[in-house]
């Protein structure tokens, strides 16, 4: 369907490029990983920021047990990843939480430790330091 006009010249609003932007990402993801375990299944994982393992490495992880990576934080968003948070993501990510959307934010740990023991593990102990 070809639009002349709006966001990104095809005549979508923002929500619908993000909306189509996000599914093509989750084909081009999908396509390329061979489901092994249930582990994560119901996860919806964003990596945020520095990470000692490559972000394409957790995303396969993440979708190798069952999960969906997500490129960018979305609503149905499950689970937050970063190691090191500033204070002023530490408040926006409250601010989110307080409005409705619900979510764990944990470190990189917890996708590398629950993919290697093939079982989703409990956040709590993946919170990052600045949480604690």
């Amino acid at each position: 369907e070809e639009r002349a006009r709006g966001f990104g010249g095809g005549g979508w609003s923002f929500s619908e490029y993000m909306e189509h932007k996000r599914a093509g990402l989750d084909e081009q993801y999908a396509a390329r990983v061979v489901v092994e375990t249930s582990a994560l299944a119901g996860c919806v994982v964003h990596v945020d920021g520095a990470t000692s393992t490559p972000k394409d490495s957790l995303a396969e992880l993440v979708q190798r047990h069952g999960g969906r990576y997500a490129q960018y934080p979305e609503t149905g968003m499950t689970h937050f990843v970063v190691n090191v948070l500033p204070i002023s993501k530490v408040r926006a990510m409250s601010k989110k939480r307080h409005l409705g959307s619900s979510f764990h934010i944990v470190t990189e740990a917890w996708i590398t430790e629950s993919a290697a023991a093939a079982t989703r593990l409990h956040e709590a102990k993946y919170s990052p330091a600045e949480m604690r």
